[in-house]
């Protein structure tokens, strides 16, 4: 149960490290293959308590993270930005929604081409929709 002030926004838990996509299962950057990851402990915070179970959020106040090129691809860039949207639904699984705000952008690129071509430029907009179990599920409530 959390206990807010109206208007407040709560840290629901801390994300100390993550990674996403590995060299053997990387995710898709047109196509090519890429691993993300957290390069500091980011917040999760709720920004509402709504009827009906889904707690939206935001993950992070600041977010820091590299991106690396797998399989042959040659490229880092660093991603960095405010926070992303996200909800959460006391069945287990944590959404992070598309970063429509655009609050991330590209801070440095090294390599990173595609067909020949520099695609990725510093302070492009940089964003991510993803997933997550939480096991065991919590449940999030709210009392003021």
């Amino acid at each position: 149960v959390v206990s807010t002030a109206t208007g407040a926004t709560p840290q629901l838990a801390t994300i100390a490290n993550a990674q996403f996509g590995t060299t053997g299962s990387p995710c898709s950057l047109f196509g090519l293959g890429v691993v993300a990851t957290l390069d500091s402990p980011v917040g999760l915070h709720a920004t509402g308590f709504p009827d009906g179970g889904v707690t939206p959020g935001r993950l992070g106040n600041t977010i820091n993270a590299t991106i690396t090129g797998v399989g042959g691809y040659d490229c880092t860039m660093h991603v960095t930005g405010t926070s992303v949207p996200g909800a959460y639904d006391n069945a287990g699984v944590l959404s992070i929604n598309p970063d429509v705000l655009r609050t991330l952008h590209i801070d440095s690129v090294d390599g990173c081409q595609v067909f020949g071509l520099d695609v990725f430029d510093v302070s492009n907009n940089a964003g991510f929709q993803a997933d997550f179990n939480v096991t065991p599920p919590q449940t999030v409530s709210h009392e003021s």
